[in-house]
């Protein structure tokens, strides 16, 4: 899938039956109503435009009528792929033209279904750990055929150990719990020579996780690599070198 920058969709044209009409010395300036920037210019279009497009959607509609369902509905989908793909930027964009928020320009409201195919995993276990984090207060839903859930405070309000001690529960107990061995508790409960460096680690672990927001994570695997390693003041991590090199 290609990839848009915000210099792609941002286009100071209109599209009439394939083809782009470029902006004039008439166009009408786009402002931001949070600051009074100029965002960009469209074209001053009228009458002739209008029925122009009308007449191009005219003779365009036998043709799209004619396709079966399931082709129309996979046209729809990877139209709908690219705007998911491109959320983000298509948000900025939304929010500086028109001053709505952030987060409801995104959209962020997503299903369980949503989140299910985003992730590759049952719409149960989605629906588990949407249970789980609303419980703690991290994620909102909402009911209703345009419900969904959504993060309870912005994504640079929640850090990432909040996260991730909602799922994995207290680290000295969890891990006991999980080597009990064939037993129904571990022989060391009381007294466990282990249990100190577990702790510790796990505090180690969680400090590092508190400087890290939500926020932090979005974007490419290399640009979030190169953020976490800033905070951390680490340099960035590097391919291993090929074995005998």
């Amino acid at each position: 899938m290609r990839s848009f920058s915000e210099n792609d969709l941002l286009r100071e044209a209109c599209l009439i039956d394939g083809t782009w009409i470029e902006v004039g010395d008439d166009g009408i300036a786009v402002d931001d109503p949070a600051t009074g920037e100029i965002v960009g210019r469209v074209p001053k279009l009228g009458t002739a435009e209008t029925e122009a497009a009308i007449a191009a959607a005219e003779r365009a509609m036998p043709a799209w009528a004619a396709r079966t369902a399931k082709d129309r509905a996979q046209v729809l989908r990877a139209w709908f792929d690219l705007i998911m793909a491109h959320q983000d930027v298509l948000a900025r964009i939304l929010t500086r033209e028109q001053g709505k928020p952030l987060a409801e320009a995104k959209g962020e409201t997503l299903t369980l279904s949503q989140i299910s195919r985003r992730e590759g995993i049952s719409a149960a276990n989605a629906g588990k750990l949407m249970w789980i984090l609303s419980k703690a207060g991290l994620v909102s839903s909402t009911r209703g055929t345009k419900g969904g859930y959504t993060l309870a405070r912005p994504a640079s309000e929640i850090q990432l150990n909040q996260v991730i001690r909602v799922l994995e529960g207290e680290p000295a107990e969890s891990h006991c719990k999980s080597y009990a061995g064939v037993l129904d508790a571990c022989v060391h409960t009381g007294d466990c020579g282990i249990r100190p460096v577990i702790v510790e680690l796990h505090q180690i672990v969680d400090n590092a996780l508190a400087e890290i927001t939500l926020s932090q994570l979005l974007g490419s695997e290399e640009k979030v690599d190169q953020a976490l390693h800033q905070i951390q003041g680490a340099k960035p991590r590097t391919e291993p070198s090929p074995i005998g090199a």
